[in-house]
């Protein structure tokens, strides 16, 4: 199943769902006090591999408590997937402890990748945009 990390993340990942014919759900969250909280996971992951979908990791915090919501709630395997992935330190702390098993990002940004102790891919974008220039110039 894919799940929106928050409500921001839902036109994406309803995308994705789509394009891979997966269930699609998503967290409602509230912020406050430098803290994040998942209010409500609408889609069923119980016993399920959940692809956990956002933009971008600014913090890491969206993902730790949207990926506990998801574990609590019964999923077997959480692998986030990001456009824009690890660019500061601090993320990897709040993400150490999450139960996310790996995470696919793009290289839209510098990437940090020393200190993240879980699987990480990083996707580049270079022969999507070559593609499409060549279909736009050529």
């Amino acid at each position: 199943i894919c799940v929106a990390a928050d409500e921001g993340a839902i036109k994406r990942t309803q995308s994705f769902a789509n394009a891979l014919a997966m269930p699609f759900g998503f967290c409602r969250k509230i912020r406050g006090n430098n803290q994040i909280k998942i209010l409500e996971l609408v889609g069923n992951v119980a016993q399920k591999s959940v692809l956990l979908m956002d933009d971008k990791i600014d913090s890491g915090k969206t993902l730790q408590a949207a990926s506990t919501y998801l574990h609590q709630n019964g999923t077997r395997n959480i692998v986030c997937a990001v456009t824009h992935g690890i660019t500061r330190q601090e993320v990897f702390s709040n993400l150490a402890t999450s139960p996310i098993a790996g995470l696919i990002e793009t290289n839209t940004l510098p990437i940090l990748e020393n200190g993240f102790d879980k699987d990480l891919n990083i996707v580049s974008v270079a022969p999507l945009l070559a593609q499409k220039l060549k279909e736009l110039l050529f």
